[in-house]
């Protein structure tokens, strides 16, 4: 992961938090409880204080609230919202990677305006999403097609000293733009479907994953189009058919046997 991008990285190392923590409460040997919480806390201390990468720190708040509800219900989501506040008011302390990307979020959101052309990271992504809802609201019921994104953004700044773009970096905006709210809801569908086929995937471990990957999807396309980015996009292809490549579903009463 030293070769990827710092989003990309985050993701991915938010994710690993994830799965350490589960591998070390359901470890056996103590001395694999304390290795395997041992990389959780590294993985942590990586994602936290030493790349920057606000889409990371999301999935991760995420990641650890699921934890917590899994593990103990509302007794855990509680501790993991407290955790993770104290956590983030640690950070926000001292000088750190954490600190300097919400600062600087919070810097660009002050200065954005919608009515001007924007000229930072953070302007960019308010001003694809407020011009991608232009175009839903255009076509809502069937998009612009599949592909047709890049050149119906084009015509909506045509004209405008405002950047063009292929990736509004919010996929359920993009889908939405291109295959109209139908799309959205299969999109949705497919998530929903995840996380309820999680339950009846081999092991516990399986499903805790597999809501793990749903969690970290779900959250990193608010912010990004992970389908898009070959990295992201192979994760979750992979990582979904690993785990429900083998799942064997009831039969359906309605189909009669073959003969």
């Amino acid at each position: 992961m030293v070769f990827k991008e710092h989003l990309t990285h985050n993701i991915l190392m938010a994710f690993g938090v994830f799965l350490f923590a589960w591998l070390a409460l359901g470890a056996v040997s103590p001395w694999a409880r304390v290795a395997w919480a041992t990389l959780a806390t590294l993985a942590l201390v990586n994602v936290t204080v030493m790349v920057h990468g606000a889409t990371g720190y999301l999935v991760l708040a995420g990641l650890l609230l699921v934890l917590g509800y899994r593990r103990v219900g509302w007794r855990g989501l509680g501790a993991a919202v407290m955790g993770l506040t104290v956590l983030a008011a640690a950070l926000m302390w001292v000088n750190n990677p954490f600190q300097q990307r919400v600062d600087k979020i919070s810097k660009e959101l002050r200065e954005w305006r919608a009515d001007q052309p924007a000229h930072t990271s953070t302007g960019w992504r308010l001003e694809f999403y407020s011009n991608t809802l232009a175009i839903i609201a255009e076509h809502p019921v069937l998009g612009v097609g599949t592909g047709g994104f890049p050149s119906a953004y084009a015509e909506k700044v045509k004209g405008t000293a405002k950047l063009p773009t292929q990736n509004p970096h919010n996929e359920f905006l993009l889908i939405t733009a291109q295959l109209g709210f139908a799309g959205l809801a299969a999109l949705l569908w497919l998530f929903w479907r995840q996380w309820r086929l999680a339950a009846r995937l081999e092991t516990p471990l399986d499903g805790e994953i597999a809501r793990g990957l749903v969690v970290t999807m779900v959250i990193g396309r608010m912010l990004n189009s992970l389908l898009l980015d070959h990295t992201e996009g192979l994760f979750y292809a992979w990582r979904s058919g690993v785990l429900y490549g083998g799942l064997k579903l009831p039969p359906d009463p309605h189909q009669s046997p073959r003969a």
